[in-house]
């Protein structure tokens, strides 16, 4: 069948008048595309390479396609640093997660700070509900804060699973802090056991994120502020310089000790060593003496009185020496001089 014999439809009157009316504006339209070409061929460029992302060295990202993660429940599903190709929007949407970056989050909800406003330290009382702060075991109230670093552990539960993880974080050091506060005496929060109840509030915490599975973890917990209500304020420094003093006391003491104990050490051993050597000597001496004694006793049980007379001669040898100069008086007419003295006389030149 010869197609120029197909009936044609005829046109309408308001077909017509629509192809009169719009005729300019289609013509300007090809005239200004046609002219503009290459600024469609560009723009259409920019719009491909608009989903391309750079993810910097301390960042993660993840591909959304068509409002779901792309390669969902494969390692492909957190890209690593670098250059990420992606489709552009509304395609795919590219989330990247800064994990080393270390967030801040202030903990004040059991401080007086927490009410934006001082017209409580007029009062009396403490109204919980205008004024946060922590029951000690012993019954007394501090007001106490903290500042909270945490990282981002896992990317992908805590885009998933977490809208706003501040409240949830607050909420976890506040309630477990309250728990360690109560256990313990305002003696010991506000000295010594202080270090140990952040230490034990941190650990705790993590756990509890741990379990939660909120996809975070925390880097480090360190307490701002630990105040007593504004009443006792005065009787509160007093506590704190008496601690301070104690603690540099204890630390001046630890000092001493360090300087001391080895001179001390020094002394003793030269001390030991000068005893241990004269104890040598006078053994030695000891055992010479004994030694001439032993030999002259047995002399004596040979001859008595030779040895006898050997000694005297010794004996008076030894004190004319120590007394200088001797002269010998002549004994009285009839008298004889002992026998001591007459051995020393007929030694007379």
């Amino acid at each position: 069948m010869n197609i120029d014999s197909i009936p044609l439809k005829p046109r309408t009157q308001k077909q017509s008048e629509w192809s009169v009316f719009l005729a300019p504006v289609l013509g300007g339209v090809r005239w200004f595309v046609s002219r503009l070409s290459w600024w469609l061929v560009g723009m259409f460029v920019l719009y491909t390479v608009s989903g391309i992302t750079i993810v910097q060295p301390d960042q993660v990202a993840v591909v959304y396609r068509w409002g779901q993660i792309r390669n969902a429940g494969t390692a492909q599903a957190i890209a690593k640093p670098g250059m990420l190709l992606a489709l552009p929007k509304p395609f795919e949407r590219v989330e990247t997660i800064p994990v080393q970056k270390v967030f801040e989050q202030k903990i004040e909800g059991l401080h007086f700070r927490s009410v934006g406003q001082m017209t409580f330290l007029s009062s009396a009382t403490l109204d919980p509900e205008k004024v946060g702060y922590a029951l000690t075991g012993d019954g007394n109230v501090v007001h106490v804060s903290f500042s909270l670093n945490y990282q981002i552990a896992e990317p992908l539960v805590y885009l998933t699973e977490i809208e706003n993880v501040e409240p949830m974080l607050d909420h976890i050091i506040r309630s477990i802090a309250l728990q360690e506060i109560a256990q313990r005496p305002v003696d010991s929060i506000l000295s010594d056991g202080r270090e140990t109840m952040v230490q034990t509030i941190s650990a705790k915490a993590s756990g509890e994120l741990e379990r939660l599975g909120l996809g975070i973890q925390i880097v480090s917990l360190e307490m701002q502020d630990l105040v007593p209500p504004y009443q006792i304020k005065d009787e509160f420094s007093a506590v704190q310089t008496a601690s301070i003093e104690a603690e540099t006391s204890i630390q001046e003491a630890e000092e001493y000790r360090a300087q001391q104990l080895p001179k001390a050490q020094t002394t003793y051993n030269r001390e030991i060593s000068k005893a241990r050597s004269e104890a040598t000597q006078r053994l030695a001496t000891a055992k010479a003496e004994a030694s001439v004694f032993t030999q002259l006793a047995l002399e004596a049980r040979e001859s008595p009185q030779v040895v006898y007379r050997r000694l005297l001669q010794e004996r008076l040898e030894t004190i004319g020496k120590n007394a200088g100069d001797i002269r010998f008086v002549p004994p009285p007419l009839g008298a004889r001089y002992p026998e001591g003295y007459r051995i020393l006389l007929e030694r007379e030149p």
